[in-house]
């Protein structure tokens, strides 16, 4: 979920359903929402549309009971495939990149040492379609979701905010 959250500001998110193959329920989700709450300052300044903690929170308590099934086989290669060398292998990925950007990097690290996540299918829109296209573009998919983490712990400072409206590059 920590995956989705970070790309909450470009996703019409209308529903939270905690959905693991072992433990994890509403509790679950709920933690994700504080980690999201202590980290929402620094996100906002790079969008908008990224919801207040207190939306997520409305929609956790507005569907108390509702219930899906799942198919866990689907995604497998969301983290497997693709280039595993370096900083991309499954556990350095997350050491390197994931841990130490901010609350929810801090959390999704405390869960599991490596990227098999759960929610990437959730993200799966525009040009990360696809199990196959994220394999075969791993270096790329994993570096968004990198600069996408760091926005949890840096606040986008004035002259980047600047260059992204402008779409114009210093020399």
């Amino acid at each position: 979920m920590v995956h989705l959250m970070v790309y909450a500001d470009v996703l019409d998110i209308e529903g939270l359903i905690a959905s693991p193959s072992d433990e994890g329920r509403k509790r679950d989700i709920l933690k994700v929402i504080q980690c999201y709450e202590q980290d929402y300052p620094n996100l906002k300044t790079y969008s908008d549309r990224y919801l207040t903690p207190d939306a997520y929170q409305y929609i956790v308590d507005r569907h108390p009971t509702l219930w899906m099934t799942e198919s866990n086989a689907t995604y497998r290669s969301w983290f497997s495939g693709g280039n595993q060398s370096s900083d991309w292998d499954n556990e350095r990925f997350v050491s390197r990149h994931i841990q130490g950007q901010g609350s929810l990097g801090d959390f999704f690290v405390r869960q599991k040492a490596d990227i098999k996540m759960g929610d990437s299918p959730s993200v799966s829109e525009g040009p990360h379609s696809g199990a196959k296209t994220v394999s075969r573009w791993r270096k790329q998919f994993l570096g968004d979701f990198t600069d996408r983490m760091r926005r949890c712990r840096l606040p986008l400072n004035i002259d980047e905010a600047a260059h992204q409206e402008t779409g114009k590059g210093g020399s």
